[in-house]
């Protein structure tokens, strides 16, 4: 609980003076029906952990919360919550390319991934992450800085085996960081 404490404190902080502040003056933020302290209870609810990330996103059907969790034997998952439902739609676990199931399959190499998605979303490549999602698929997860002025964040995933972008979404906001994230 203490951390969901320090989670909410972080999300005002960011809200208050971070993102919202930098914004342009046209922008406005995606309404919920759901409140982000409902969406951490419901992915602790899956998962037991630490709360590592937060981001606020905006996808093809709706606004969400993305809740990354780092469990006792240090495995990362993340948990997409509808922020309209509050409903649990997508669990994911956090592999390395050296992952067994991970590599077996891959079809597609994240080379030509990277290649496909800044066909569609031109810009820069700022992260890569590999994750295996529940129903088997691998998937690389890439972070795209857009080009052009005022360019946005957006989280592509694409399928390893086919190379099909699976889905996409522009990130509005992210409370935490990953440990592999921090300047060192």
């Amino acid at each position: 609980m203490r951390i969901l404490k320090k989670i909410l404190l972080w999300g005002v902080m960011a809200l208050s003076a971070g993102p919202v502040a930098a914004m342009n003056k046209d922008f406005k933020m995606p309404e919920t029906k759901v409140s982000m302290e409902t969406c951490l209870r419901a992915a602790l609810t899956r998962r037991a952990g630490d709360i590592e990330k937060l981001e606020f996103m905006v996808k093809k059907d709706g606004p969400a919360y993305e809740i990354e969790i780092r469990d006792n034997d240090t495995t990362e998952w993340e948990y997409t919550c509808h922020a309209n439902t509050g409903e649990i739609v997508g669990e994911d676990r956090e592999v390395n390319l050296r992952d067994p199931l991970f590599k077996a399959k891959i079809k597609v190499t994240d080379t030509e991934a990277k290649k496909a998605v800044l066909t569609t979303y031109p810009g820069k490549i700022l992260q890569t992450e590999y994750e295996m999602k529940l129903d088997g698929r691998a998937v690389y997860e890439f972070d795209v800085r857009t080009s052009g002025e005022g360019g946005k964040e957006i989280k592509v995933e694409v399928d390893t085996a086919t190379g099909e972008i699976i889905e996409s979404g522009e990130k509005i906001y992210q409370i935490g960081r990953e440990p592999d994230e921090m300047v060192r």
